[in-house]
């Protein structure tokens, strides 16, 4: 016999809200009133919204933060629209002997000149916070830091990792950081967790509040590849803050098609051994990312952005400054849309429509 569990699912239950909210809607509003059929359907998206899945839905990211006309705050605001962030950095050689601090800028190069003009990652993560203590219960926000050559030309890689990781702790919180090992739980590696398995992502309501930090950066840059590619290697064992990302630009250097998500560059065996050394060539330390940048507009980019997404990897395409960009972006199931334009009066396109500043990816599409 079943029991009422069986039959009040989540989805039945959602399926009841939606259709309560229709009748109200239809109450209050006038009957044959322009545009009610897409304010329901808006208001049924956003009631679905916190029970979806991290990687099933897309977003807003502002692209290069520190350069657009509008503050962090005003990125995060409802006049910006954006539910993503992004850091370009490098080390301030001034404090390697101490606790060291890290400058925000998008130069590759450090300038003591220009330094004293420059926000600290403290200072930028200290808006941040505050902007989440002042909106309670918002959800996650994504933050990109993108290595750049002077982030990787100082000190060692590991007090590298451990001073990045003081200071993201100490600027958002701990708590607040939802961090690969929370990704990973008990699977060898971030990909095993992943790869496949369509309940591996928490839902928007399970983050709410949260921050996610990813590291990316220019491959192509050999002390930024080594750099990011050590702190990948210690993620889970030394368990870091950040996620680091995939950067599509190196994948066609091993040989293999760059677009084909089945290159071992982006999916590769998992092989774990004891007392190996994370700096070196070897599989001991796995290198395992979940986050893949791809730049707009690179050879059959979109292709790779859909079959990415279905094998359970969080995307994210940057250079996306027109609406015809936005809609091929948003088209190609690309999560994280990066874009320079972070003002919505003065372009109303670049914005996701519901009110939590997400756009559902249809099931049919995943």
């Amino acid at each position: 016999m079943s029991s009422a569990s069986d039959f009040f699912t989540p989805g039945y239950i959602l399926s009841i809200v939606g259709v309560a909210l229709l009748g109200i809607l239809w109450m209050g509003l006038p009957f044959g009133k322009p545009g009610i059929l897409e304010e329901v359907e808006e208001h049924i998206e956003e009631v679905e919204l916190t029970s979806i899945r991290y990687n099933h839905v897309q977003w807003k990211a502002a692209h290069n933060s520190v350069q657009r006309n509008q503050s962090l705050t005003q990125q995060l605001q409802e006049e910006g629209g954006c539910r993503a962030l992004e850091l370009d950095f490098i080390v301030d050689p001034r404090t390697i002997k101490g606790e060291w601090s890290f400058l925000v800028q998008h130069s590759d190069t450090f300038n003591e000149t220009t330094a004293p003009k420059i926000p600290t990652m403290d200072d930028c993560l200290k808006e941040i916070k505050q902007w989440s203590l002042n909106n309670p219960f918002h959800q996650v926000i994504t933050i990109h830091l993108d290595m750049k050559t002077d982030a990787a030309r100082y000190g060692d890689h590991e007090t590298f990792s451990q001073q990045l990781d003081r200071v993201l702790e100490k600027g958002l919180g701990e708590e607040s950081i939802f961090s690969p090992k929370n990704l990973a739980r008990d699977s060898p590696s971030l990909l095993d967790a992943v790869l496949d398995n369509p309940h591996a992502w928490p839902t928007l309501e399970e983050l709410k509040e949260k921050f996610i930090i990813v590291i990316s950066g220019a491959d192509h840059i050999r002390p930024v590849q080594l750099r990011r590619q050590y702190y990948s290697k210690t993620t889970l064992s030394q368990s870091r803050v950040s996620f680091v990302d995939i950067d599509q630009r190196m994948a066609g250097s091993t040989g293999y098609d760059e677009c084909d998500i089945n290159n071992p560059f982006y999916i590769h065996p998992t092989q774990h051994k004891t007392n190996s050394d994370p700096d070196s060539n070897s599989d001991s330390f796995v290198d395992s990312r979940v986050f893949l940048n791809l730049q707009f507009g690179r050879s059959n980019w979109m292709k790779l952005a859909k079959d990415a997404n279905k094998r359970g990897f969080v995307t994210r395409v940057w250079r996306v400054n027109s609406l015809q960009h936005w809609n091929t972006a948003k088209s190609c199931h690309i999560n994280l849309i990066a874009t320079d334009q972070t003002h919505i009066p003065s372009t109303p396109w670049a914005k996701m429509r519901t009110r939590h500043h997400f756009h559902k990816i249809t099931r049919e599409d995943l």
